[in-house]
This record gives structure tokens, C-alpha cells and sequence, in this order.
């Protein structure tokens, strides 16, 4: 017979479950695995700052640590920013550590929790996710390294880059986790390598003076550090996170846009988060029906934002120009009906393009940046016949 404390038990894991299968985020009391083992003040010698939270992680349901993950942000922004962006509030996603620019380390989820960092369905396209269904969040830790670029912020470009301290700090402190957890080698692994995601960038395409397999050599000791030439960039205390849920375009032009969910247009949103995935219009796993979207300022100075989109079991709809909202049926698409594609284009402003990415309702992750749309139906974002929760725009200069 089941005593309360096990009834209890089998009720937040079959929850946690069909939050998995299904798509629901999960609210609620966390279930605690047993602490694998006190945290500590320093690993490997490395300063461990910590600003832990618990909304934006799980238990581990028993499971050891069996794997290490690296990931890079994915957009420029500090150790520091990063944690206080997760402690702030619910994101869906979440990092054991982040690890900065000047190799400063912040730690936000507890190592005996699980993080929500390689969860979700394997990429199609991709030659990786040789480890997928072996490694999860539940017998995985993760490590986000804050990256910079000298140019594009799409996921496949090759402007993307670590700082030698970053890259030193990372490898100390997966060889800390690794003697901590009894971890090998052959276990310290990329996102790329869980789910096909270009993750961590520069360690996929390999472009960096650092390539993967010399990272995992450093960390083996077969191989020395690079040279810290150290960095000059302030770290900042503050959240990356601007108040109206957006940020400040790198191009100077700047989007806003809004999404039609359930009944009711939500609030607008500028850009996209510069940290982590969030800054986005949509609510998981609650299908979008409706979009509007505008360039903020004068037609010469910043253009005009076309898009248009696609309904699922359906067809292409007309562009629109510049939707602000400012009459009833000034949006793409129609209520009621489930967008699966999206195109963008900017217009009347030479040496910029605008991008848009997606999430969709039946998994969790990003799907690619697609670019100007030109001719065809081919750059758009989304899969057809599968709807698309979450939308980010973007102004970038070509």
C-alpha cells in the first residue's frame, strides 16, 4: 500500500512527466533528489559565485551525474546577467553554470537539480545528437559559456567566438565536475552532440583558433591553456533584460511585434532578449493566430518591415507593411486559425535584412534564424502542418 509521502511522489512525477510529453510547464513544489553532494565555494580551485534558483529546474528523480555539457549563450552578455536573467522569474529553460568573459564563474541551478538545457526533440538536418535519448537533463550538468561575435548573430555563422579566458576557466571547471561526478572524457559532450543543435557555435563549426577537439585535449592535459590576454569588458550587475521584454537592436533599427494567443493580442515586444531565449512574443506551447509588426521610427531612417505568414493545412496569406494595429484588421493572419510559417523582409533601407526565428508547439528549442525572404516560399520559419508558439524578429546589417 502506498504511504502518502510515495502517493505524493508518483503524482509531481507523472506531472513533470506530462510536462515532457505534452508541453505544460510545470508549477509547483520541486521534488528534491537527494543532494549529490554539498556545493562547494570553489571547484578546481576556480571561485564559484552562486545566484541559485529553483523555479527554472527540477529533481534529478535519483539519477547520477553521468554526463557534462557545453553550450555557448548564443548572444553576447555577461556570466553575472545570465543568472540574475534566470533568477528573476520563470524562463523554461536554465544552466548549472555560466562562465564569463574575464573566466568568472556564476552558478544558478544547484548541481543535485536538473537543469533545462538539452531537453527537447533532435535536430533534423544535422549530423549530431549522438548521444540523444543517453543524455538528459536528469543525468546531465551544464555549462553555458558566454560568447562574443564580430559580426552576424545567426546560429550557422562563424563571427561567433570565446575569450581565451572563458575557454580556460570552462576547461578547469569541467575538470573539477568531472573528478567530482566520476565523469570520463568520452562523456563531456556538446548540445550539438545531444540534440544536433549548433551548440556550442564556435566548437561545431570549429572556426575558433580552439577547435572541440583541442578543448576536450585541454581538458584531458594533453594539451596546454591558451594565453589569457584578459578582457577589457566591464561586467555589468545589472539584468540584460530591458523592462518591456525586449532589448536594444545591435543594427540601430529597431522591431517591435505581438502575437495573437488565445483571444487576445499580448503585449508588444521590442527586438528579442539579448540573453538566453526569451524576449519573445507567444506564450509555450499555445499556438500563435495573429501577428503584427512594425520598424520603430521614420521610413527613412529604418525602412519598412514586410511579412506574411502561413496557416496550417492551408496557404501563404498576402504581406503586410508595417502593422502597428492601428485599425482592426491591421495584422497577418486569421483568428482561429494556426500559423505554421512566418516570413519577414525589410524594405526602403539598404545594407539591412530582417531575420525572424520560431518555437513550436510539439518541441522545445529554437529553430534557425531564416533570413530576407526573396522569392518563393523557401526562407521561412516553421515546419508545415506544426504550429508555432513563439516568434523573435530581428533588424541585422547585411
Amino acid at each position: 500500500m502506498l504511504t502518502k509521502r510515495n502517493k505524493l511522489l508518483k503524482r509531481v512525477r507523472a506531472v513533470a512527466l506530462a510536462a515532457v510529453l505534452f508541453c505544460t510547464p510545470v508549477i509547483g513544489t520541486i521534488v528534491v533528489a537527494s543532494p549529490i553532494r554539498a556545493e562547494a565555494a570553489t571547484i578546481n580551485g576556480l571561485q564559484i559565485n552562486q545566484k541559485l534558483q529553483t523555479i527554472n529546474a527540477s529533481s534529478r528523480y535519483g539519477n547520477d551525474v553521468k554526463y557534462i555539457v557545453v553550450h555557448y549563450t548564443g548572444a553576447p552578455g555577461s556570466a553575472v546577467n545570465n543568472a540574475t536573467y534566470f533568477a528573476n522569474g520563470y524562463r523554461g529553460a536554465s544552466a548549472h553554470y555560466f562562465v564569463g568573459y574575464n573566466g568568472e564563474i556564476w552558478q544558478s541551478v544547484s548541481d543535485n537539480l536538473a537543469a533545462w538545457s538539452v531537453g527537447g526533440n533532435k535536430y533534423l538536418g544535422t549530423k549530431g545528437g549522438s548521444v540523444y535519448g543517453k543524455c538528459t537533463n536528469y543525468n546531465s550538468i551544464n555549462i553555458e559559456m558566454c560568447v562574443r561575435t564580430s559580426g552576424s548573430r545567426s546560429d550557422t555563422s562563424k563571427d561567433w567566438y570565446f575569450e581565451n579566458a572563458t575557454i580556460n576557466s570552462t576547461v578547469k571547471l569541467v575538470q573539477g565536475l568531472m573528478k567530482k561526478y566520476d565523469v570520463p572524457l568520452s562523456r563531456v559532450v556538446r548540445h550539438y552532440d545531444v540534440v544536433g543543435k549548433y551548440c556550442p557555435n564556435p566548437f561545431v563549426l570549429n572556426d575558433d583558433p580552439v577547435t572541440w577537439s583541442s578543448f576536450k585535449s585541454m581538458v584531458a592535459g594533453d594539451q596546454n591553456l591558451p594565453e589569457d590576454s584578459g578582457s577589457s569588458i566591464e561586467v555589468s550587475t545589472k539584468p540584460s533584460t530591458p523592462s518591456n521584454g525586449g532589448s536594444t537592436a545591435a543594427s540601430g533599427v529597431n522591431v517591435r511585434y505581438q502575437a495573437y494567443v488565445n483571444g487576445q493580442w499580448l503585449p508588444w515586444v521590442t527586438n528579442y532578449n539579448n540573453v538566453s531565449s526569451d524576449g519573445y512574443a507567444g506564450i509555450p506551447c499555445k499556438a500563435i493566430t495573429g501577428l503584427k509588426a512594425y520598424t520603430v521610427g521614420s521610413q527613412s531612417a529604418v525602412g519598412n518591415l514586410q511579412y506574411r505568414v502561413h496557416l496550417q493545412g492551408g496557404q501563404w496569406l498576402s504581406w503586410v507593411t508595417d502593422a502597428s494595429g492601428k485599425t482592426p484588421n491591421d495584422y497577418a493572419g486569421i483568428y482561429g486559425h494556426v500559423i505554421d510559417g512566418i516570413q519577414v523582409r525589410l524594405i526602403n533601407k539598404s545594407g539591412y535584412h530582417a531575420e525572424v526565428r520560431v518555437q513550436l508547439t510539439d518541441r522545445t528549442g529554437w529553430l534557425s534564424w531564416s533570413s530576407q525572404y526573396s522569392t518563393g516560399a523557401d526562407a521561412y520559419a516553421g515546419i508545415y502542418g506544426i504550429g508555432i508558439d513563439r516568434v523573435q524578429i530581428r533588424i541585422v546589417k547585411n
